[in-house]
């Protein structure tokens, strides 16, 4: 409910080499309570065909904040896939 910044929260998502796609977004530090995850799918109509099989995170220090980069390789066989960033609490 606040935003990250005067430019408020951000997320990237480019195409990468071999049918990959990433996502990039800020985390912030000390924040309890509330939970992120990437999740893909290759079907936007079923909404239980999103997971987070297949995605994969690297996480950068900035400080204040870390720096999620999210990369899913699209399956030779499939000819799209979708991100999405889910925050909860519990």
């Amino acid at each position: 409910t606040q935003s990250g910044g005067a430019s408020g929260p951000t997320a990237t998502i480019t195409n990468g080499p071999s049918n990959t796609v990433s996502m990039t977004y800020r985390r912030a530090k000390g924040i309890t309570g509330v939970s992120s995850a990437v999740q893909a799918s290759g079907d936007l109509s079923s909404s239980n065909g999103w997971g987070t099989n297949g995605v994969q995170e690297t996480v950068t220090d900035k400080g204040s904040y870390e720096e999620v980069t999210a990369t899913v390789t699209n399956p030779p066989e499939a000819t799209k896939m979708f991100m999405r960033l889910k925050v909860s609490q519990p």
